[in-house]
């Protein structure tokens, strides 16, 4: 196994999901082979009448397969991270709300230990078919369901455990006004208090202010830059922020 999974998985209703071949293109002219969501649509479609046929249409919220594709922030945070040094062996890392986790595919390819986090039980079955897509050595890379919108006692149980960290990474991870409020708390939380350093790729959702805001209220201090990426049926600005303690 390459993946080191920290959780044991929980039973859920069976989802056959249909799924295809997607390349990235990363700098230098290399790239990453993933195993993602056909049509999420269709996907979230067929998730509900699984539920619904089951008798659990209340958990649609928490199983929705966002986490099976690639959405324009993560290629915008991805870009920064092969561009730069954010990313450096020996720096303890990790990656929050990580979906297909694509930063810290690319970060344990470069021998980069990395730790990811998720919610959705799905996660692992991709993660680990794609760490075995990419020939991703074992050791590296590190998955731990955490919940950080519910389970405080969790938030600080995995902090005593594996942190604190001195990278964090996330794309796309305010898309409900209450994370506005929650990331900067987890960030404050599990970022080192001397060195630690933040980069967050986010569409220009509503709440991005906010949670600028609730940063620069907790000691830190950001820079931003604006990145075009690939959407559908157009492009998509993508802003990606770094956070450092003041």
């Amino acid at each position: 196994m390459t993946l080191s999974i920290q959780n044991q998985p929980r039973p859920l209703p069976e989802i056959p999901y249909q799924t295809t071949r997607e390349s990235l293109e990363l700098s230098g002219g290399n790239t990453i082979e993933l195993e993602v969501l056909k049509n999420l649509n269709e996907t979230i479609d067929r998730v509900f009448e699984i539920l619904e046929r089951d008798g659990r249409p209340e958990l649609l919220e928490a199983l929705c397969p966002y986490f099976g594709v690639v959405w324009p922030s993560a290629r915008a945070l991805l870009e920064v991270l092969t561009r730069g040094q954010f990313l450096q062996t020996g720096l303890k890392t990790l990656e929050i709300g990580c979906g297909l986790a694509i930063p810290s595919l690319i970060a344990a390819s470069r021998g980069i230990e990395i730790h990811a986090t998720d919610f959705h039980p799905e996660v692992p079955r991709f993660l680990r078919r794609n760490c075995d897509i990419n020939g991703i050595p074992g050791g590296r890379l590190h998955y731990h369901e955490l919940d950080w919108q519910q389970d405080s006692a969790a938030l600080r149980a995995f902090k005593e455990a594996q942190g604190p960290f001195e990278r964090i990474i996330g794309s796309d991870i305010l898309y409900e006004s209450k994370h506005a409020e929650l990331v900067p708390v987890l960030l404050d939380h599990l970022l080192h208090a001397e060195h630690g350093r933040a980069l967050i790729a986010d569409p220009a959702r509503p709440y991005l202010q906010k949670f600028v805001d609730g940063m620069h209220a907790r000691g830190f201090k950001s820079s931003s830059e604006i990145l075009t990426a690939p959407d559908r049926p157009v492009a998509k600005e993508i802003f990606v922020i770094e956070f450092s303690r003041a």
